[in-house]
């Protein structure tokens, strides 16, 4: 027999070999049809991707529901801005009513004052050299007991109203009135501590040493401005434009403040004045030196003893008389007492002396050789007792603040 496969056995290896191929081709076509299109596959954290799932449940709002609610905001916001303005407006008015009412009591009184002050300073100013003495006015008139308003600026703050204005609001009361005048006042120091004038007792004012004091004979000016600028158009305007609630409020707040403590005082003032004592120093404006810099140029040069002239100058408010006038260099010198450490300190003492020395001056010039001997103020009185002769006064140290003033 033949060993060669017949056609039988051919067919019956193809049929068993067929069935084998067909199960292994299965699985790889299965993976095939399993795999899924690379865009429908997850982008991403699958967390992100089913909060991406949850928020789509929820449609957007279309947008004819957006823009009512966007319509329903903005009448809302502009209602309340309408109401917000008109309780503005309200306020305002109110405020300016006051305002109106204190201006015209007060205005006619300041500005016939002011007035007389600003046509005084300019006389004094461009008054010729050589003194000017009403003997004969001046003992019937001692002005030394009557209430007045005193003023000392520098010879380029008197140009113009503006300028006398704005060293008005800086002016400090100094020695020269303490050794000139003879009217009884409390001392500067004994009241309370305060920061403003609200806190002190109706009368007081809170004075540049922040202690609660009646304002001592001579007022100075600045009490006037500082208390009388709110009847000026300035601040009027001020409150016009302003568009903040908090601002008029603030406004409001310090318009009662000056009607409460600084206005009856101002009145007063107004009122009863009858002389304004001036004082010009033939000085430039003060220099701006740098802050903590030490002692500034000018306190250098009275430290060295530089000296300059001051005009002084005596008008009857009444008719405006120059009662006196004169130029006198300043000199003064300290007696007693050891030299303060702090340069600030000791020029500031130093013009204290030349101040007390220039009203010795004055007094002289007023009442004869009879003024070489002063005679000491009287009991209850703050001002101090100067020396008997005219160029030498012995001072205490004088307060910082002091040096302000020339």
């Amino acid at each position: 027999m033949s060993d060669e496969p017949t056609s039988s056995d051919n067919a019956e290896q193809t049929a068993e070999a067929a069935p084998t191929t067909s199960k292994e081709a299965t699985p790889v076509a299965g993976r095939r049809a399993g795999r899924q299109d690379p865009s429908e596959l997850p982008r991403g954290l699958s967390a992100v991707e089913r909060s991406r799932a949850e928020r789509r449940k929820f449609p957007k709002p279309p947008w004819k529901a957006a823009a009512w609610f966007g319509l329903v905001v903005a009448v809302a916001l502009g209602l309340y801005g309408y109401r917000a303005s008109s309780e503005l407006d309200g306020e305002r008015q109110v405020l300016l009513s006051k305002q109106r009412a204190t201006r015209a009591e007060l205005e006619p009184l300041w500005a016939a004052l002011r007035g007389k002050i600003e046509s005084s300073a300019k006389d004094l100013a461009a008054a010729p050299e050589g003194d000017l003495v009403e003997r004969e006015e001046l003992s019937r008139f001692p002005f030394q007991q009557l209430p007045g308003i005193y003023l000392r600026v520098r010879q380029g703050q008197v140009e113009t109203a503006e300028k006398l204005q704005a060293a008005a609001l800086t002016a400090s009361k100094d020695a020269f009135t303490a050794c000139l005048m003879r009217t009884a006042g409390e001392s500067p120091i004994a009241g309370a501590e305060c920061t403003r004038t609200s806190e002190c007792r109706s009368g007081q004012l809170c004075n540049e040493l922040n202690r609660c004091a009646r304002p001592a004979q001579p007022y100075n000016l600045r009490l006037a401005y500082r208390a009388l600028f709110v009847i000026e158009e300035a601040w009027a305007e001020q409150v016009r434009t302003t568009r903040s609630d908090l601002t008029l409020s603030a406004l409001a707040g310090t318009f009662d403040d000056v009607m409460r403590s600084e206005i009856p005082i101002a009145i007063e003032l107004l009122s009863k004045a009858q002389f304004v004592l001036l004082v010009i120093d033939e000085l430039p404006e003060a220099s701006v030196d740098a802050a903590d810099a030490g002692p500034t140029s000018e306190d250098r040069e009275v430290l060295a003893g530089k000296t300059w002239y001051s005009r002084v100058g005596l008008y009857r408010l009444s008719d405006g008389k120059p009662l006196v006038r004169m130029r006198r260099e300043v000199k003064g010198q300290l007696l007693g007492g050891s030299r303060a450490a702090d340069p600030e300190v000791e020029a500031a003492r130093l013009r204290q002396a030349r101040s007390c020395a220039l009203a010795l001056e004055l007094r002289q010039a007023v009442e004869g050789s009879a003024a070489a001997k002063v005679t000491p103020p009287p009991s209850g009185s703050s001002e101090p007792a100067p020396s008997s002769a005219p160029s030498t006064a012995p001072m205490p140290s004088a307060p910082p603040a002091a040096s302000a003033t020339p």
